[in-house]
């Protein structure tokens, strides 16, 4: 189990270039915006053999008209609460405000180690200037401190080591590795119930839960266990329609979403049953299907739809109707709000995971390619027939297959559909999505 170090401090600090800093990639949205991250983000890093996992956090502050002030001090806390270690954030440009000094008050009750770390000291020569402190910084009340640069990486290795002295012997928190867990990303449009999916799922107020469109801006990643399996949930920003991506908070939010697609296992697609299938939907089902995600339809807010016998096969197959790019994903209706059915989503997705780990040998394979072409031919490109000499799988997660064939450059797509349709006869490939790859291989002379 990972020790947990939070980041904490008010708005544009720095907090995010630090998280980025420290887990060595850009994962949080920065960006001279104030107030981007809102919720708890989640990360890894390893120092000196000392695996970590950081949270960074949205900025603590005062302003009453911030609609998000309540829900974010309280995030804000949770990340405490978890926490072993936690950097204060400032900025050495201004001494300590009036919200710091209420952050300092928290951090002193919760009685966990406090770096107090002073950001944007961008002199080499001032690195080991104690007098920013003591002139700005000693009355928040702690003894650790350290001046860095995020921009510059300045301190970063000289904050780490401070980060491993000070932590407990034993970590009490329960941060996972990415590496055994099953990655699922909730997509979806803005309001669709992805954050009360999440919400549902881990039985708390994980994230931020608002009626106001857009209120997840990063991907936030949740690590938890069930019945023996690790998991990584991963709740990502709403993506808009085209025409609605108006300024850089959004813009970057929807690339932190496609990011989060690329690099999950499966995607939870998440539709506002009540207002029917869109053309954002559609997109955002492109978008998956692109990236070869194993995917599970999740149809919400199924509470307020109005139902008779056969209400959710016609629906089904509107939905498959809608979003044939997705034909091969399993369809879950749901509500987050009730939690009705909840309970069916992680006993598929650990269904799904197995079967997107599937291997098939190659005698199979050659004869599922020998019945194929049996019932149907791939029949002809300009006079020349078109000619299949072998099947094989090349890969998994998702399962890849390369096709021997004559043609190459004008092979019909609608063949290996009809190929994939037919290796799903054989195998219950539910959920999980297939690749193909051509191969040319010259008919025999």
């Amino acid at each position: 189990m990972n020790p947990v170090v939070a980041i904490v401090g008010r708005p544009n600090v720095g907090k995010s270039s630090l998280f980025n800093r420290l887990i060595g990639r850009r994962k949080a949205l920065v960006h001279e915006i104030a107030g981007l991250t809102r919720d708890r983000l989640y990360g890894e890093t390893t120092w000196n053999k000392q695996p970590l996992t950081i949270i960074d956090t949205g900025g603590y502050h005062y302003d009453e008209n911030d609609q998000f002030l309540k829900e974010i001090k309280s995030q804000v806390h949770l990340a405490i609460d978890h926490a072993d270690v936690i950097i204060f954030l400032v900025d050495s440009r201004i001494a300590a405000t009036n919200e710091e000094q209420a952050i300092a008050k928290i951090l002193h009750k919760s009685k966990k180690p406090v770096i107090v770390t002073i950001n944007k000291v961008d002199n080499p020569a001032h690195l080991n200037d104690d007098s920013i402190f003591y002139s700005n910084y000693q009355c928040l009340g702690f003894h650790d401190f350290i001046n860095i640069s995020c921009s510059h990486g300045l301190n970063i290795n000289n904050l780490l080591d401070k980060i491993c002295h000070l932590l407990p012997k034993e970590s009490k928190t329960t941060a996972i590795s990415e590496s055994d867990a099953v990655k699922v990303a909730v997509i979806g449009k803005p309001n669709a119930g992805k954050s009360s999916l999440v919400n549902a799922l881990l039985n708390e107020e994980r994230v931020i839960v608002s009626p106001i469109p857009g209120t997840t801006r990063d991907s936030i990643d949740t690590f938890f266990e069930q019945a023996g399996q690790k998991f990584i949930l991963i709740d990502t920003a709403g993506i808009k329609k085209a025409k609605e991506e108006k300024n850089i908070a959004e813009l970057l939010s929807i690339l932190s979403a496609i990011r989060s697609m690329e690099r999950a296992d499966i995607a939870l697609v998440v539709i506002d049953g009540e207002n029917g299938i869109t053309k954002q939907d559609q997109r955002i089902a492109d978008m998956a299907e692109q990236r070869k995600c194993a995917c599970i339809i999740i149809l919400n807010k199924w509470d307020l739809i109005g139902k008779d016998t056969n209400t959710l096969d016609e629906y089904s197959k509107y939905l498959r109707e809608k979003l044939r790019f997705l034909h091969y994903a399993v369809i879950l209706p749901l509500s987050a709000k009730t939690k009705d059915k909840i309970n069916t989503i992680i006993p598929e997705i650990v269904a799904i995971k197995d079967r997107y780990k599937i291997k098939i040998d190659k005698s199979a394979l050659h004869d599922i390619l020998f019945e194929a072409q049996s019932r149907r031919p791939a029949g002809h490109i300009k006079r020349r027939v078109i000619r299949l000499y072998g099947l094989e799988q090349i890969d998994s997660s998702p399962p890849v297959f390369r096709v021997l064939t004559n043609e190459t450059e004008e092979f019909p797509k609608n063949y290996l559909r009809y190929l994939e349709n037919r290796i799903r006869e054989r195998y219950e490939l539910d959920g999980v999505p297939m690749k193909f790859v051509l191969k040319r291989k010259p008919a025999c002379s």
